[in-house]
């Protein structure tokens, strides 16, 4: 890791799996820390112990209030707070979007601008900018996202490189992959669960393939893009070296479950024949439907990484794979007996 040249920073989303990893790792490095979160029982739950040790602010991105008091003195903020993948059934659902993820943007980076302490911006990203573009993807891949999510995240991703404060600091956007880890609850975590139950069944063999990364690797990009000067302005992506296929993944997941490997597997067109179907019934009455063609095209379409900019860096992605796989399924089973305790108390 590189020399750190800051001790003051600010992490919104800490309750979050990304949030709350890279507060534990700023708090190990002797960071004075401070949180903006909308919900102190969530960061409590998330952080656990460490929660003592940072500086609370209570609010969200829109309260200008809070915002000027959690920036206070920041050296670094790292802006992982964000609406994240869902899909809309509404207007209003998708406003929800530019509401968190640009508005609230631009005001952190209002705030942000004012304060003379200010070395960098890091701004938690997605590879959902891309939309269905080809592989491998890089930095310059041009973007066409198709979901809000995606279109919010790529707004708020020009506003963040246009960012430049009085005293020359500059904005970094960190582009993730699938990212995976101890509180997560995301499509990994659904897939755990699914493999348990004995559930799961691959689309066309698994074999598509996904660039992703264990927590602590983010954590290790984004602490390293804070501290490296040639980051500064720049756009990076952030995975492993090389992809995985969604069976590989899903057989790691079981081994480590002590379970059975899935092995049905359903042909891509029924799927997507399947979810055209309860696309049409979600947009006819609004009930949200198991999946859609959409989401079909997206579990069986190749997202590949070129991470050779992030690598000039200096960055190494630590945690592979198995180890990545074994810690959150070891975290997936302690939050599942702490539930079946809690219900049974």
């Amino acid at each position: 890791m590189p020399d750190i040249h800051w001790t003051r920073a600010l992490v919104t989303g800490a309750s979050g799996c990304i949030g709350s990893a890279l507060v534990r790792r700023l708090l190990e490095m002797g960071t004075a820390v401070t949180v903006l979160v909308r919900d102190r029982s969530r960061l409590e739950e998330a952080l656990g112990p460490a929660a003592d040790h940072v500086r609370l602010v209570v609010g969200d991105l829109n309260d200008a209030a809070a915002l000027a008091s959690a920036v206070e003195g920041a050296e670094i903020v790292f802006h992982a707070a964000a609406r994240v993948h869902s899909l809309p059934r509404s207007r209003e659902e998708e406003q929800e979007f530019w509401e968190v993820n640009v508005a609230g943007t631009e005001a952190l980076l209002a705030a942000s601008a004012r304060v003379a302490s200010l070395k960098s911006f890091i701004f938690f990203s997605t590879v959902a900018v891309y939309g269905p573009a080809a592989g491998p993807l890089t930095e310059s891949t041009p973007c066409a996202p198709e979901t809000a999510y995606g279109r919010s995240k790529l707004k708020a991703e020009n506003k963040v490189l246009a960012f430049g404060s009085s005293n020359g600091a500059h904005g970094v956007v960190l582009r993730l992959s699938m990212v995976y880890g101890e509180g997560d609850r995301g499509n990994l975590q659904r897939m755990i669960a699914a493999i348990e139950r004995g559930k799961y069944v691959h689309i066309g063999g698994g074999r598509a393939r996904k660039s992703a990364t264990y927590v602590a690797n983010v954590v290790d990009a984004a602490v390293l893009a804070a501290s490296a000067a040639p980051a500064q302005g720049q756009v990076l992506l952030v995975s492993d070296p090389q992809p995985y296929c969604l069976r590989e993944i899903a057989n790691t997941i079981a081994h480590e479950l002590g379970t059975s490997a899935p092995y049905v597997s359903l042909p891509v067109w029924i799927m997507m024949l399947a979810g055209r179907s309860f696309g049409l019934v979600q947009r006819l009455t609004g009930i949200r439907a198991p999946f859609t063609a959409r989401e079909v095209r997206t579990l069986t379409t190749d997202v590949v990484c070129d991470t050779a900019k992030l690598q000039t860096l200096g960055f190494t992605a630590r945690v592979r794979l198995e180890e990545g796989i074994a810690r959150t399924v070891r975290s997936y089973k302690r939050q599942r007996t702490s539930k079946t305790s809690a219900a049974s108390a």
